[in-house]
């Protein structure tokens, strides 16, 4: 088996849960830091050696496009009023050097359904899937998303789903694992359970936003019956699991996962990236340590 060079950006959700903010934008464009955020998630496909990325959009989604587009009116703005540090954020953009597609959503009827619209891109072969509203951020030289491609590979399942373990109490926000292990930090899913309550979870661990996925994804999702209306992802999974292995690899404590869907998973993320950017940092540190101050 060669490397796997593909990876499918689901992006055609409503984001409700972040409204008004997304009324007119996505969710992936809101910024995290300087950055939107599903510009971490492109960045960290390329570091991990894909070429090629899909991006499922909606009505409502054309920035996402316009983002990664080249804008030659504001690079010539920028050039004329020689502002060059405005010219070197603009250059990263520029510096992505993957061949992004789109594809778009009709409607906003599900991740399975998205997943369905990328199969003429795949073309029999794995592929990366990735949420473009998630970054996992790594501290280490290896990202997470690298040691799952890898470990994907070595193994030879039907999908391998990067995993983290959370409190108990937010069990019922994610698709938790009922699994049996395998190897260090390498678990055999056996079943996932979709935001279980609590006393009913199998497990703290849960869905992590990367997965690897084989071809078989695709008759997977024919085979899956729709529950409430929609083929429910975590259902076609576990009928892809019938046809082979479906492994979870957890992530290790360097690999933070950072979920900008709702209000306060999105304020944690931003300030998190904000203090690792030099230029905002020691004024986003202040800030902290001034409301801090006002609560004592």
């Amino acid at each position: 088996m060669g490397g796997i060079t593909k990876a499918v950006i689901p992006a055609a959700g409503l984001g409700t849960r972040m409204l008004p903010a997304t009324k007119s934008q996505p969710k992936e464009m809101l910024p995290v830091g300087r950055k939107p955020c599903i510009q971490y998630v492109v960045e960290e496909m390329q570091s991990c050696g894909i070429t090629d990325v899909l991006i499922v959009t909606g009505s409502t989604k054309r920035a996402i496009e316009d983002h990664f587009d080249e804008n030659l009116l504001l690079r010539a703005e920028l050039m004329a009023g020689n502002k060059t540090t405005e010219l070197d954020k603009l250059s990263e953009v520029d510096a992505i050097d993957i061949r992004i597609c789109y594809v778009r959503q009709r409607l906003p009827t599900g991740m399975a359904d998205a997943v369905e619209l990328a199969r003429g891109f795949v073309d029999d072969e794995p592929f990366v899937l990735a949420l473009g509203d998630t970054i996992i951020h790594s501290e280490s030289k290896t990202a997470m998303l690298c040691r799952l491609m890898d470990r994907h590979l070595k193994m030879g399942p039907k999908a391998t789903i990067a995993a983290k373990r959370v409190s108990g109490k937010d069990v019922s926000r994610y698709g938790v694992l009922d699994v049996e292990p395998i190897g260090e930090g390498l678990y055999m899913v056996k079943d996932i359970i979709e935001k279980p309550r609590p006393e009913k979870a199998p497990s703290n661990l849960t869905i992590s936003a990367r997965y690897v996925l084989e071809p078989a994804i695709f008759d997977a999702i024919d085979k899956t019956p729709k529950r409430r209306g929609e083929k429910l992802f975590t259902d076609c999974l576990m009928t892809l699991s019938k046809a082979g292995r479906v492994l979870a690899l957890e992530n290790r404590p360097e690999d933070a996962v950072y979920d900008i869907g709702s209000p306060e998973l999105y304020a944690r993320a931003f300030v998190a990236f904000a203090l690792k950017d030099p230029a905002m940092a020691g004024a986003v540190s202040d800030l902290l340590s001034e409301l801090k101050s006002q609560q004592t």
